[in-house]
């Protein structure tokens, strides 16, 4: 019985470890996705004006 109860408790802690780890990655995304954001319509903008 105590066998189920740790293999519960140690999957419960990997679960919340893992999404922890997800949490971390989505906000480092949501971070460096601002910069691609601006990047993009800047040299849109300047390949239009080029053009």
């Amino acid at each position: 019985m105590s066998t189920i109860f740790f293999l519960g408790v140690g999957s419960w802690l990997i679960a919340w470890a893992s999404a922890l780890g997800l949490q971390w990655l989505a906000r480092a995304a949501v971070a460096a996705r601002p910069l691609t954001l601006f990047d993009t319509p800047s040299s849109a903008s300047d390949m239009e004006t080029t053009t």
